[in-house]
């Protein structure tokens, strides 16, 4: 599969859910706007199946804040909406998750910048 890096808008909290298995792993969404003027927005279903990175995130990884994933691609799928329309979803298993700040007021939730995921101490890359 393929490795892909998305910046965008956390669209649901994080959940832990369980394996048939009792393997926990965490699971939430992330908007990316493709088209400003249009609205289109590309949606990404991510998965974090290390249970240690998976409880570090559970707590905040929340809607409406940005985020950096590092991960790979699993699939796409389609979804006909309400209105008609078809949506695109992107399936990622993430590897590497950055937490920025809030959208929102910065006084109404707790100051966050963290990252979590395997490191490569000689990889430039700040994520």
């Amino acid at each position: 599969m393929s490795n892909i890096t998305i910046i965008g808008t956390i669209g649901r909290d994080a959940e832990i859910k369980q394996t048939r298995d009792g393997k926990n792993f965490l699971s939430f969404s992330v908007a990316q706007t493709i088209d400003y003027k249009t609205e289109e927005t590309a949606w990404y279903d991510c998965t974090v199946w290390s249970e240690k990175m998976a409880q570090s995130l559970s707590d905040y990884v929340k809607k409406g804040w940005g985020v950096t994933v590092v991960g790979e691609m699993r699939g796409i799928y389609a979804n006909q909406r309400s209105d008609g329309n078809i949506s695109t979803n992107f399936k990622i298993n993430a590897q590497k998750v950055v937490v920025h700040r809030s959208p929102k007021s910065a006084s109404q939730q707790p100051s966050l910048q963290g990252q979590w995921g395997s490191s490569n101490n000689n990889d430039p890359t700040p994520f």
